[in-house]
C-alpha cells in the first residue's frame, strides 16, 4: 500500500511490514506489543526509519531501524544546481519525504538543505 507498507499472508496469517499505524491496522494488533521495543529503539528514532513487522493474532513481533545511504556526490550536485557558473536556475532546494520529520531534518542537514525546507510525513 503506497506510503504505508506491504501486507500478505504467511502461514495462513495476515502479515504486514511498514509504519506502526499501518501494521496495527493491517493485523488488528495492539499498540502495547510495540511498546516492548521502546528503549532499544530510542537511540535510532531521531535519524533512522523505523519499520515494524506484525502478524495477525500476535500484533507487532519485530522492528527494524533503517538508515538510507546517500550518494557521495549529493552535496556537489546540489551546489552545481544552485551556485556558480553552472547554475541551472534553481533558486531553492526542498526535500520532501514520507519519513518522519526528525529523519528528514537530519538527512537534509547532512547535504546542506535548510531545516525549514525539509518536509517529512508526506504521502505519495
Amino acid at each position: 500500500v503506497a506510503g504505508k507498507g506491504v501486507r500478505g499472508r504467511c502461514n495462513g496469517k495476515q502479515t504486514a511490514i511498514g509504519s506502526l499505524d499501518w501494521v496495527l491496522e493491517a493485523t488488528g494488533g495492539d499498540v502495547s506489543a510495540a511498546n516492548g521495543f521502546g528503549d532499544e529503539l530510542e537511540t535510532y528514532r531521531a535519524d533512522h526509519t523505523l519499520v515494524y513487522v506484525g502478524i495477525e493474532g500476535q500484533g507487532v513481533v519485530g522492528c527494524m531501524a533503517l538508515l538510507d545511504a546517500l550518494r557521495p556526490d549529493v552535496k556537489a550536485v546540489l551546489s552545481r544546481l544552485t551556485q556558480g557558473s553552472g547554475k541551472a536556475g534553481i533558486k531553492e532546494v526542498y526535500m520532501l519525504s514520507g519519513d518522519r520529520q526528525s529523519v528528514v531534518t537530519t538527512v537534509a542537514a547532512s547535504v546542506g538543505i535548510q531545516a525549514d525546507r525539509a518536509v517529512g510525513g508526506m504521502s505519495p
